[in-house]
């Protein structure tokens, strides 16, 4: 595995590589999450949960607050930015 910063993805690119999973349509960062891509909350959840894997984020960091809060595919990828820089901190 290279240690080349550039080939480790960015947390926006992950996310969006595991929302092309569940999502039948292109998107950006301003769709939202329930009206453009689709999903219902157990969906959401299931990806949140997948991708505090590949993140290596504790889904323990997350309160019900935070879930409620995602609407857009920003706000997908603000919250697990802040999160990871949290736990680098």
């Amino acid at each position: 595995m290279s240690n080349d910063p550039q080939s480790v993805p960015s947390v926006a690119q992950v996310v969006h590589q595991h929302l092309e999973k569940v999502s039948k349509k292109p998107f950006g960062a301003e769709d939202h999450l329930r009206e453009d891509l689709g999903l219902d909350s157990i969906r959401l959840v299931s990806v949140v949960t997948r991708l505090t894997g590949a993140l290596k984020v504790s889904i323990l960091s997350f309160s019900d607050r935070d879930l409620i809060g995602l609407n857009t595919v920003g706000d997908v990828v603000r919250l697990f930015e802040a999160k990871i820089q949290t736990q680098s901190s």
